[in-house]
C-alpha cells in the first residue's frame, strides 16, 4: 500500500514500525538526555480552509491517528470547509432561488449541505474518535434511537416496581 514494504497478501513484516503521519505525530515525546522536550503542533494540509484547519489542528492535539485516520480526517476537514461555502452562497441568495419558469425554488445548495452534513456524520462515526465528554458529540441517529430505548426501558422497569 503507498510505496510501503509489505509481504505478500499485504501484511507487514515484524520489524517494520507503523508509519504515523508527520502531520499527526504525538504531542508527547520523549526527549533524549542531552535534548529539551519539544511539542510539535500539527500542520494542516494546505488546501483546507480555516474552519476544516482549525478542526484538523485540534482533533491532531488531541489525538494520534495513523495514516488511514488522517485520510479520514481530511476529507472531513474537507467537507467542514465545502459546508462553510455552501452557507455562504444561501446566506448570500437567500433559502429560494427562481426557477426555470421563475418561480420560487429551494436553493440548489440547501440539499447539498444536507447530504454534506450525511457524510460528514458518516465519516465522523467511522473515524471513531474516542470523547470523554459524550456533551460534546454530535450524536449518531443509530446511538439516540439506543439511547431512547434504554430510557424507555428503565422507565417501564421503575414504574413496574412502583405498581408491584
Amino acid at each position: 500500500m503507498g510505496g510501503e514494504p509489505s509481504r505478500p497478501g499485504g501484511h507487514r513484516t515484524a520489524r517494520e514500525p507503523p508509519r504515523i503521519p508527520e502531520e499527526c505525530s504525538s504531542p508527547v515525546l520523549t526527549p533524549r538526555k542531552d535534548q529539551k522536550m519539544t511539542t510539535r503542533k500539527p500542520t494542516p494540509p494546505p488546501d483546507l480552509a480555516r474552519r476544516g484547519a482549525a478542526f484538523w489542528r485540534s482533533t491532531c492535539a488531541l489525538f494520534e491517528l495513523n495514516d488511514s485516520e488522517s485520510r479520514l480526517l481530511h476529507e472531513c476537514c474537507r467537507i467542514i470547509d465545502e459546508l462553510d461555502q455552501l452557507r455562504a452562497a444561501i446566506v448570500a441568495d437567500g433559502v429560494t432561488v427562481k426557477g426555470s419558469q421563475g418561480q420560487p425554488v429551494a436553493h440548489p445548495a440547501l440539499a447539498a449541505a444536507s447530504s454534506h452534513r450525511a457524510l460528514l456524520g458518516r465519516l465522523l462515526a467511522q473515524l471513531n474518535l474516542p470523547y470523554e465528554d459524550d456533551e460534546s458529540v454530535l450524536l449518531s441517529p443509530s446511538r439516540v434511537r439506543s439511547t431512547k430505548a434504554a430510557q424507555v426501558r428503565w422507565a417501564k422497569a421503575k414504574g413496574e416496581r412502583r405498581g408491584a
